[in-house]
């Protein structure tokens, strides 16, 4: 799948200058806030299919069975939602050269600008088993615990699921949050390492977006530079440290507090 990539003007490879961060930012936040709202309604209307199929199931087995027969109708939306994201996040690292020979000529051959459609379009597939898996569990998990304290009360269990949040607009919304942060963050460090050149000595930056309310451990990671194929050493707020390559990265084990809701980035520059 070749991707329309529309020549920018500025790059993330220029972010350790505080004015072109400022504008990075904004741009990045204006891209995030438009797909973040469509994924969010689409992932909502999604859910509330989801519990109504859980509530006309009869046995626990239907239940389940309702509640896996979901995954892949989220797992294209996700990806719908991925594939919006990453030219438009790519273009701000990629070269412009390259960008305006891929817009002049759908038959512009950039290897470099293949390869990165190649690898965004396999860490898409893998990312989203790992995290379908993940909503498809909780959300089995707390079904299956609600059912049995519903007792057989189809009722009783449309309350207390209703209750639970598991289907609500607020799960929606930390479910496209955090899949928007993954992504962006993501793309730019897949982006960073094609579009170097040899001989590139590569840093990143950890930042936050100046949000209110920004947790007190990413607060603290503001700013910390390491080198690119280094590990974030992030707090964790139930004690130790989270490894994570980037902001709402999970490869590492990061604790769930340290990745949900997480709207953080990362910046690639050159150093030296």
């Amino acid at each position: 799948m070749r991707y329309h990539l529309a020549p920018t003007g500025i790059k993330t490879w220029q972010a350790s200058d505080d004015r072109v961060r400022a504008l990075l930012i904004r741009r990045i936040r204006r891209v995030r806030n438009r797909l973040e709202r469509t994924l969010r309604q689409r992932i909502a209307e999604e859910l509330r299919s989801q519990m109504e199929d859980v509530l006309a199931a009869g046995t626990d087995e239907e239940r389940d069975a309702a509640v896996l027969a979901h995954q892949h109708r989220m797992g294209r939306i996700i990806l719908a939602s991925y594939r919006q994201l990453y030219p438009l996040i790519a273009a701000l690292v990629a070269p412009d050269g390259v960008l305006k020979a891929r817009e002049a000529s759908w038959e512009a051959k950039d290897a470099r600008g293949d390869e990165l459609d190649a690898r965004i379009e396999q860490w898409m597939e893998a990312q989203l088993g790992v995290q379908i898996r993940e909503i498809s569990s909780s959300t089995l998990t707390e079904v299956r615990r609600l059912a049995v304290q519903a007792d057989g009360d189809p009722e009783a269990l449309r309350h207390l699921l209703e209750d639970s949040g598991v289907f609500s607009d607020v799960r929606a919304r930390r479910i496209a949050v955090t899949e928007m942060t993954s992504g962006i963050n993501h793309c730019q460090r897949e982006a960073a390492e094609i579009y170097s050149s040899p001989g590139d000595r590569l840093v990143k930056t950890w930042r936050t977006t100046g949000m209110l309310n920004v947790r007190g451990t990413h607060r603290r990671m503001d700013g910390v530079t390491i080198p690119a194929d280094d590990l974030f050493r992030v707090p964790s707020p139930t004690g130790g440290e989270d490894l994570m390559e980037y902001p709402g990265d999970s490869t590492h084990g990061a604790s769930a507090a340290n990745i949900v809701n997480c709207h953080c980035l990362v910046f690639y520059t050159r150093q030296g």
